[in-house]
C-alpha cells in the first residue's frame, strides 16, 4: 500500500481550567468512555506541545496524530491518558482501569508496549555525511495489511527539503510505502505510518536518504519502529492485573480466565497464607523444580513421552523443561486414560492443556469422537500453552483419547496435561506411573533438606542423585550408591564391604544354599528363543517361564494351570481379553504379530500355594 495520511488535531485546555498539560512528543495517548450505548475511543500520538494565549490567559495544548479510532469533536470529553512513549521508557508505564471493555472489570498495570515489541529501536544517535544514507534493518516479520509506526528525531547541518523515506524489502524488490521529510538545523520529531501490503516472508528495512555534499551532515536519534497493534492493544504488555483475568495470555499458564490476580513479580512480607497448591518453577514453566500440593493432578500416565499418534520426535527443548517434543502433520490423537477411567468420570469437567508451536491457524480439539472447541494459534513460530475445557462424554471407542485436527503441518507438541476443573495449573510431568491419591505432599528436583540453602545436610542434585553434605552417603540415579565414604557400596548385583566384594556367582553351592534356605524366595525367569525386541510385522518367538525356589528350579514340578500369561499394551480392554485367553496355558507361550499392536510387554504369573 503506501503511507497512511493521518489527520492531526490540536487539543486545547480551557484557559480557566485547573488542568495542566504534561504530555510530550512521542507520547501515545488514549481516551475511552461510554456515551449512552456508544463507545468513544481515540488513539493519538503526540507530535508537539505548547502554550497559546486566549483572552489574555495561557492555554496549554498538544497536537496529536489520530492513528486509530474516533475523531475528537467539540463538546466531547477530551481527557487523554498517556499509555506509553515511543522512545522514552521512563514514560512507558500506565494504569488502565476499565468496566466497559470486554471481559471487564479489571485494573491493569501495563508497560513496555512500544519498547518490548519494537521492530527496530535506536539506542544511540547516528550521524551520516556526504555519500551516506540511513538504513535500518527490521527484526521480525510484518504481515499485510499491517500498519507500522516510524517515530524518530532528526536534524542536519543545513535545512534539507524533500528527503525521501522508504519502507520495504531489504533487497529493494518491493516498497510498502514512502514519505518525504523536511529537516531543519534543530531537533524535530517526525512520525510516519506505513500500511504493509506485501507478504511477510521477506525481510524489511527503513531507508532515509538525504542528499549531502561537502561538510554536510545529518543526524537521527530515538528511532523506533513498532506495529500499530502493539501500542493500540496491550494484552502482551500487562505486567499485573486485578479483577477478571480472562484474556491474559501467559507463556507458562496459557490463557487465563475467571477472577483473580496476575503478577509477573510478587513480593510479600509478614504473613503469607496459602490454601491449596504452591508451585515454584523456572520462568519457562518447569513446575517440577518445587511442588507442594495435591500429589495426583495430571491424569495422563505418560505426559513426558507425549505419545501423539504419528508424532515424530524432534531435537528441540520443551518449554516446560522436561519431556519429548513431537511433530505432527494434520490430525493426531493422544491416549490419555483407560476406558474404565472414562466410564467412572463421565459427566465430570476436565481441562486439557498442551504446549504448541506452529504456524498461525486453527486447531480443533476432540474428546474421542466428540468435538470440544477450536483454538487459534496466533503466535506463529512461538511456543504457547493452550487449553480446552470439556465435560467428559461417554464413548464406545476402545481408548480414551484427546484428538487434534488441523490443516496445518509441522505442528510441534509437548507437555500435555489433563486435570480436573476448568482452571489450568502449572505443568506436572508424569512418566508412566500415577499415584492415585487425594493426599497433599511435596516434591523437589533440586536443592536439599536441612542445614543451609547453599550447604544442605541432604543434597538433591540436578542429575537426580542424592547425597549427604560430606559425601558419606550417595544414591546415584541408576540405583547404585554407597555409605561411609565408599566403605559400604552396592549395585543391583553386588555388595562391597570395604575391600571385600560379595558376588553371588563366586559363592560355592553350599554357601548359596545356606543363604537361600533362609529366604526360600520364589522367582520366575522368562527366556525367549528369538531375542527380546521385534519390529511390527516380523514377530515370532517362544517365551518360556522357569520357576526357582531359591537356587533350585522347580518348573517341572508345577502343573500347567498355574502359569498365567499377561500382556500390557496401549489397549487395556484388549489386554483384559487376551489375559483371560492365556490363563493357565503352561510354561510356554508362542508370540506372533497377532499378539502385538505397535508395542506390548509380556509377563508370566505363577500361582503357588505354600
Amino acid at each position: 500500500m503506501s503511507k497512511y495520511n493521518y489527520p492531526t488535531y490540536k487539543i486545547i485546555i480551557a484557559p480557566d481550567s485547573h488542568k495542566t498539560q504534561g504530555l510530550q512528543a512521542g507520547d501515545v495517548v488514549r481516551r475511552q468512555y461510554r456515551d449512552g450505548n456508544n463507545l468513544i475511543y481515540s488513539l493519538m500520538i503526540v507530535l508537539e506541545n505548547g502554550t497559546d494565549v486566549i483572552n489574555g490567559k495561557e492555554s496549554h495544548y498538544f497536537t496529536g496524530a489520530l492513528v486509530e479510532g474516533d475523531a475528537p469533536q467539540n463538546g466531547e470529553l477530551l481527557d487523554f491518558v498517556r499509555m506509553t512513549n515511543l522512545f522514552n521508557p521512563e514514560r512507558g508505564g500506565a494504569l488502565y482501569l476499565t468496566a466497559s471493555d470486554s471481559a471487564s472489570p479489571y485494573l491493569d498495570v501495563i508497560d513496555g508496549m512500544a519498547t518490548e515489541h519494537s521492530l527496530c529501536r535506536m539506542e544511540k544517535n547516528r550521524r551520516i555525511c556526504a555519500g551516506e544514507v540511513f538504513e535500518f534493518p527490521i527484526t521480525g516479520r510484518v504481515s499485510y495489511p499491517e500498519r507500522v509506526v516510524i517515530s524518530y528525531r532528526i536534524r542536519a547541518s543545513r535545512p534539507l527539503s524533500g528527503v525521501p523515506l522508504s519502507f520495504g524489502y531489504s533487497d529493494g524488490g518491493e516498497t510498502d510505502g514512502t514519505d518525504v521529510v523536511t529537516v531543519t538545523t534543530g531537533w524535530e520529531y517526525k512520525l510516519t505510518l506505513i500500511t504493509v501490503d506485501y507478504p511477510p516472508q521477506y525481510a524489511r528495512r527503513l531507508t532515509i536518504a538525504p542528499v549531502l555534499s561537502g561538510e554536510d551532515w545529518c543526524e537521527m536519534s530515538d528511532l523506533n519502529i513498532v506495529r500499530l497493534s502493539s501500542i493500540a492493544t496491550f494484552s502482551d504488555s500487562t505486567k499485573a492485573r486485578v479483577g477478571k483475568i480472562s484474556g491474559i495470555i501467559d507463556p507458562v499458564f496459557g490463557i487465563l480466565d475467571g477472577y483473580g490476580a496476575y503478577f509477573q513479580s510478587l513480593y510479600a512480607t509478614r504473613n503469607v497464607n496459602i490454601a491449596g497448591t504452591l508451585t515454584a518453577g523456572d520462568e519457562s514453566g518447569f513446575a517440577s523444580t518445587f511442588y507442594v500440593g495435591k500429589i495426583h493432578k495430571n491424569v495422563i500416565p505418560d505426559s513426558v513421552g507425549c505419545c501423539f499418534s504419528g508424532g515424530i520426535t524432534v531435537e528441540e527443548n520443551s518449554p516446560a523443561g522436561i519431556g519429548r517434543v513431537v511433530q505432527v502433520d494434520g490430525d493426531a490423537e493422544l491416549a490419555v486414560q483407560s476406558v474404565e477411567w472414562r466410564r467412572e468420570h463421565t459427566g465430570q469437567q476436565y481441562n486439557f492443556s498442551v504446549w504448541i508451536k506452529s504456524d498461525a491457524g486453527i486447531l480443533s480439539f476432540y474428546q474421542d469422537e466428540h468435538f470440544i472447541r477450536e483454538v487459534e494459534t496466533e503466535a506463529a513460530g512461538e511456543w504457547r500453552r493452550y487449553k480446552v475445557v470439556f465435560t467428559i462424554e461417554a464413548s464406545e471407542r476402545p481408548t480414551f483419547t484427546i484428538g487434534v485436527k488441523s490443516a496445518l503441518t509441522g505442528i510441534l507438541l509437548t507437555a500435555p496435561q489433563m486435570e480436573s476443573g476448568e482452571r489450568i495449573s502449572q505443568y506436572q510431568p508424569t512418566d508412566g506411573r500415577l499415584s492415585y491419591t487425594e493426599d497433599y505432599g511435596a516434591w523437589f528436583c533440586k536443592g536439599g533438606i536441612g542445614g543451609t540453602i547453599q550447604n544442605p545436610l541432604l543434597r538433591l542434585n540436578e542429575d537426580g542423585s542424592i547425597c549427604s553434605r560430606d559425601g558419606s552417603f550417595v544414591i546415584l540415579p541408576d540405583g547404585t550408591g554407597h555409605f561411609a565414604g565408599g566403605k559400604f557400596s552396592w549395585t543391583d548385583k553386588d555388595i562391597v564391604l570395604k575391600d571385600i566384594t560379595i558376588r553371588w556367582g563366586e559363592m560355592d553351592d553350599e554357601t548359596k544354599e545356606n543363604i537361600l534356605s533362609q529366604t526360600a524366595a520364589y522367582t520366575v525367569e522368562i527366556l525367549t528363543d528369538n531375542g527380546n525386541h521385534f519390529i511390527n510385522g516380523e514377530i515370532a518367538t517362544i517365551l518360556t517361564a522357569y520357576v526357582y525356589k531359591g537356587s533350585e528350579e522347580i518348573t517341572e514340578t508345577l502343573p500347567d494351570n498355574l502359569f498365567h500369561w499377561k500382556r500390557t499394551s496401549a489397549n487395556p480392554d484388549g489386554d483384559t481379553v487376551w489375559n483371560e485367553l492365556h490363563a493357565g496355558i503352561g510354561r510356554r507361550l508362542a508370540v506372533s504379530d497377532e499378539d502385538v499392536d505397535r508395542r506390548a510387554t509380556f509377563t508370566c504369573e505363577v500361582t503357588i500355594n505354600t
